[in-house]
């Protein structure tokens, strides 16, 4: 299956000069956790989670309603394209541990892949989101080493 079946396209945007304050207002009318940060012609600049604000505005102090949410967005974003394979943005996720990826095609910003999304794809098992998700997280168990004998 390809992202391109279960990627979501209804994407909230921000331009990098909007402030923490616009963009944590914006969140809380749309209902989101994440605001992708682009220009107008939808190139992406950034992400901006709410753990980015929380992490990297309050807590060092920055001035919401004066500092650009350039200065505390995700620069170095992962992304996927609509035709990478489900499995293969799954561990991509693992390996960066992030619950999403921004979906790029000619340079621009089509949609977004959640794992929300694949958990809700016919096609990817329950037992794979949930090692994907333990590896985002860190929370799954060590495994037990065998004994060298």
């Amino acid at each position: 299956m390809k992202v391109r079946d279960c990627m979501n396209t209804n994407l909230v945007y921000a331009e990098p000069q909007c402030t923490v304050w616009d963009i944590a207002k914006l969140m809380n009318e749309k209902h989101v956790g994440s605001v992708v940060i682009c220009n107008p012609q939808k190139e992406l600049s950034g992400i901006t989670t709410d753990r980015d604000i929380v992490l990297r505005g309050i807590a060092c102090e920055k001035n919401m309603q004066t500092t650009p949410i350039s200065e505390i967005m995700t620069t170095k974003v992962i992304t996927a394209t609509p035709e990478d394979d489900v499995t293969n943005v799954m561990q991509k996720m693992a390996e960066n541990q992030v619950r999403r990826l921004p979906v790029i095609e000619n340079g621009k910003i089509v949609g977004m892949v959640t794992l929300k999304d694949l958990a809700n794809t016919e096609n990817v098992t329950d037992t794979k989101v949930g090692e994907t998700f333990e590896e985002i997280c860190g929370c799954g168990c060590e495994k037990p080493q065998k004994n060298a004998e």
